[in-house]
């Protein structure tokens, strides 16, 4: 079976704790391709840390690599990125919430 390339947009508290590492346990299922943050330091330590060679601090060229999804993990709107990775044929993992308003929910679902 083909594990799932990931990308990841937001390298704060719940990336940290929660989604890297267990997506760095399971690499049999997923292959990290590529972070995303805004922090060049940031994003640039968890690649160091969990052997990510793509690291962008612009969601547009994460979204240029050859990636099956992304997990949007950053503070709110995430509709821009959101409706962006969906309009560029990926999966998106949305981590909570998904949105502030029933438009923003509709601009992602009608995607």
């Amino acid at each position: 079976m083909n594990r799932i390339r990931m990308g990841v947009v937001g390298c704060g508290a719940i990336a940290q704790i929660q989604h890297l590492p267990h997506l760095s346990e399971l690499r049999d299922k997923y292959e990290l391709v590529g972070l995303c943050d805004v922090s060049r330091q940031l994003v640039d330590f968890m690649g160091d840390l969990y052997q990510v060679s793509h690291r962008v601090t612009d969601y547009r060229e994460l979204l240029a690599l050859d990636l099956d999804a992304v997990l949007l993990c950053f503070a709110d709107p995430k509709t821009e990125v959101a409706v962006a990775a969906l309009q560029a044929g990926k999966h998106v993992f949305i981590e909570k919430p998904m949105c502030i308003s029933v438009q923003e929910a509709d601009r992602i679902i009608g995607a």
